[in-house]
């Protein structure tokens, strides 16, 4: 069954009706931390062991899942490896 998935962007909304699987992303900009949640690690001002903040004070969750993933992406990036 096919879900609408909702695109947030800087000075709009957009959506389409399928799987947020079957969005291709570049790697190195965005990261899956839930399977509802997909982020531009741009974005992320904090991360926490089971959420994230973004720029825009929007607080998202981690699922157990992406946990160890999302830390070792998102710190990679503290340290300007990516």
């Amino acid at each position: 069954e096919s879900k609408k998935v909702i695109l947030h962007m800087k000075n709009r909304e957009d959506y389409f009706y399928g799987k947020l699987i079957d969005l291709i992303l570049p790697e190195e900009d965005f990261i899956c931390i839930h399977k509802s949640f997909i982020v531009n690690k741009q974005y992320v001002v904090q991360f926490k062991f089971d959420n994230v903040i973004l720029s825009n004070n929007e607080i998202l969750p981690i699922s157990r899942v992406y946990r160890k993933e999302v830390r070792e992406k998102l710190r990679l990036q503290k340290r300007g490896v990516f």
